[in-house]
């Protein structure tokens, strides 16, 4: 079982633009698509701790979480994922992906208010903008992708 955590970072609470990263095009799962910011944990470590050591590992920021927005299962094809999804804000520092430190290290971003920009990679099923685009009602229940294989990750 692998544990995540996502972040729709936004510089201040409730801001339409958030921040959208591209993923590297060695990705194995989803090169060199935009989606968003997400880490791996391991409890006993909280997803509201993990939230905030994304801020620091992947986007060299502090960020704080203010709003669940949902959790998500999924069986991908080696492994199975339990993905929490948070709203969070910029506390101190600008977000740079350049300063990512450990795992995905994103290749790009962009501050968009535009959420098409997440259906690609939601198409070839990212939990995480999945779970958003359904949160925002872009989605409905049956596009959801909850066990994927192989081909579907092309």
């Amino acid at each position: 079982m692998k544990y995540s955590v996502s972040v729709v970072l936004r510089e201040k609470i409730n801001d339409k633009n958030f921040l959208a990263v591209k993923r590297p095009y060695n990705d194995e799962e989803h090169p060199g698509m935009w989606g968003l910011p997400a880490i791996s944990f391991k409890p006993p470590e909280t997803p509201e701790n993990a939230v905030k050591r994304l801020g620091l590992e992947k986007l060299g920021c502090l960020i704080e979480p203010y709003s669940f927005l949902g959790a998500f299962y999924q069986e991908r094809p080696s492994y199975k994922l339990i993905l929490f999804l948070y709203e969070a804000y910029i506390k101190e520092g600008h977000p740079d992906v350049k300063k990512g430190k450990k795992g995905t290290i994103y290749i790009d971003q962009i501050w968009t208010e535009n959420y098409e920009i997440l259906f690609p990679i939601a198409r070839t099923g990212s939990a995480c903008c999945q779970l958003f685009l359904y949160h925002l009602g872009m989605l409905k229940e049956e596009d959801l992708l909850t066990k994927l294989t192989k081909e579907d990750l092309k």
